[in-house]
């Protein structure tokens, strides 16, 4: 997080200019470093043993078959862990929602460079 224009933001910005040196400003429990008091609920799932031998290609991957048979049985067991737990931790009216990163250029792809 930042601290934005703040009584000290000027001082502090002049000093971590000067110094080069950041200087943290912690909010935590009577101005220490030690965080407020918050609830945490930790939810474990049933483990995924992965296979004990991994045959890998040239450049040294794993079969994308195979990795996507893993990432699958791990979604699986998210989102049973989340649907068991979320009561618990105040989540009960929530639905997860899991996000694809978008894929990513190959290298070399895209316009050619001009000479």
């Amino acid at each position: 997080f930042t601290i934005d224009k703040t009584s000290g933001y000027w001082l502090r910005y002049h000093i971590q200019r000067a110094l080069k040196l950041a200087i943290p400003v912690y909010w935590g429990w009577m101005g220490t470093p030690l965080p407020h008091k918050k609830k945490i609920t930790v939810a474990v799932g049933t483990p995924i043993e992965p296979p004990a031998e991994v045959k890998l290609d040239a450049k040294g991957n794993p079969d994308p078959e195979l990795v996507s048979k893993y990432h699958g049985m791990y979604v699986k067991a998210l989102q049973e862990a989340f649907d068991k737990h979320k009561a618990a931790a105040g989540y009960k009216d929530r639905e997860l929602e899991l996000l694809q990163a978008p894929k990513r250029k190959k290298k070399g792809s895209g316009k050619p460079k001009k000479a």
